[in-house]
């Protein structure tokens, strides 16, 4: 009879193990999609803001929720300055940071802990796996 709760007790154990990662891996998955999401949105903001500099010298901001703003920061990556053209903030990055289009169209996130970064265009961009940052 205690071997058949044993084992009772081990198969049902070993499935809310099993339950427990297939949630935890959805729901990774689930944060990091809305990371790439983000991203996508704001760079597509970013793009559709150079369009309008470009044909009207100036932004009308209408954007949704999303702020775009000329931005003419030098920022220092490494050894190399960038010039910032546009920048964008969304309540998407909850409040972790800035993305930034350089005036030679390289990508940049001004993370408010970390410090700035170059990220990849999307699709091309992947958020960082372990960290809590764009």
């Amino acid at each position: 009879m205690r071997s058949k709760v044993k084992k009772v007790v081990a198969v049902i154990s070993v499935v809310f193990l099993l339950l427990f990662v297939v949630l935890f891996y959805i729901t990774y998955g689930y944060g990091l999609s809305l990371r790439k999401a983000a991203i996508f949105n704001g760079w597509n903001d970013l793009k559709e803001a150079q369009l309008e500099l470009q044909k009207d010298g100036k932004l009308s901001n209408n954007y949704g929720h999303d702020y775009v703003f000329i931005c003419t920061n030098n920022i220092v990556i490494g050894s190399t300055n960038y010039q910032c053209a546009i920048a964008v903030e969304t309540e998407r990055f909850n409040g972790e940071g800035i993305l930034t289009v350089a005036t030679n169209q390289v990508l940049i996130w001004l993370d408010k802990k970390r410090g700035p970064k170059i990220i990849g265009i999307p699709p091309n961009y992947n958020p960082p796996i372990f960290l809590s940052s764009f």
